[in-house]
């Protein structure tokens, strides 16, 4: 049965290949690659990258369900 859920997980890939070009400004520029589709994004700071990544997880239902996400409180 191990080897099922593996196989669930690697249809679900969320692996990313971050490229840094240039570091600017106290940041970093690059391009971001979705290894599973192999779509690209470029970025021009590390929030930016971030909120990228986030994007893509979310198109592809990460987290799941059962993850709990924290935020800031009022």
């Amino acid at each position: 049965m191990l080897p099922q859920k593996i196989h669930k997980l690697e249809q679900k890939s969320s692996d990313f290949i971050i490229r840094v070009v240039s570091q600017d400004n106290s940041s970093i520029q690059g391009h971001l690659e979705h290894i599973k589709s192999g779509q690209v994004a470029s970025f021009d700071s590390c929030i930016e990258m971030i909120l990228q990544i986030h994007r893509k997880l979310e198109e592809l239902k990460h987290p799941q369900s059962t993850t709990t996400l924290r935020t800031w409180k009022d």
